[in-house]
């Protein structure tokens, strides 16, 4: 059955970078490939200190002497308030609780979904958390509420999460402009975006564990 569970996640992970490169192919197309900020001639430019540069459809930048990839970098902002573009120009606005830096340092996270989602949707959320669970130590992963599509993962909400292992709650949102809206819901960082601002939420959820983002 455990192993089932794993062929069925690997397979989830297939479709989610097939479908997050079909989103980025109807950015490429709908938008103007211009980024909005003072960039070098090499396509490079600097927040908070930190190099980002222009590589294709993504956004590089070396953090702890690692290359990291990110579809979307931040212009100008803080942790509370910060506006993210991608590589096609397109902006997103993310609004936070400020003190939501404090459980980014974590080693251990429960990440949970809601499995109830347009179906479409579904490959993507589900590459949205491979990623996270990449790049946050040690990730459990779970599922709001019991789900047949989802019979390996064991239900996980906000009330479960601790200060030592937090909850990450990806919740999608049909709203018609990019937004990202992440809240503190006690030990539970909740995060709430369309298809474009859950993407942007991946980059400022790594970017904000590793000290890149200004508190504020």
């Amino acid at each position: 059955m455990a192993r089932r569970a794993r062929r069925e996640e690997k397979k989830r992970q297939r479709w989610g970078q097939i479908a997050i490169g079909l989103l980025l192919v109807v950015l490429m197309v709908v938008s103007v490939a211009q980024v909005a900020v003072n960039q070098d001639p090499g396509g490079s430019y600097k927040f908070n200190d930190q190099k980002f540069s222009l590589q294709n459809d993504f956004f590089t930048a070396k953090i702890d002497g690692e290359v990291k990839a990110f579809r979307y970098a931040p212009v100008q902002g803080d942790m509370s308030n910060i506006l993210f573009q991608n590589a096609f120009g397109d902006f997103v606005n993310i609004t936070a609780t400020p003190t939501i830096n404090l459980f980014l340092q974590q080693s251990t996270y429960l990440l949970t979904f809601d499995p109830n989602m347009p179906r479409e949707m579904l490959p993507l959320m589900d590459q949205i958390r491979f990623e996270l669970s990449d790049e946050f130590g040690t990730v459990y992963n779970g599922v709001t509420e019991n789900s047949t599509d989802y019979p390996g993962l064991q239900v996980i909400d906000c009330q479960v999460g601790t200060s030592q292992v937090p909850v990450i709650k990806l919740t999608f949102s049909n709203a018609t402009r990019p937004f990202t809206n992440i809240t503190l819901d006690g030990s539970c960082i909740a995060v709430l975006g369309d298809p474009q601002g859950l993407l942007a939420a991946r980059d400022y959820l790594v970017l904000g564990r590793a000290g890149v983002i200004p508190d504020g």
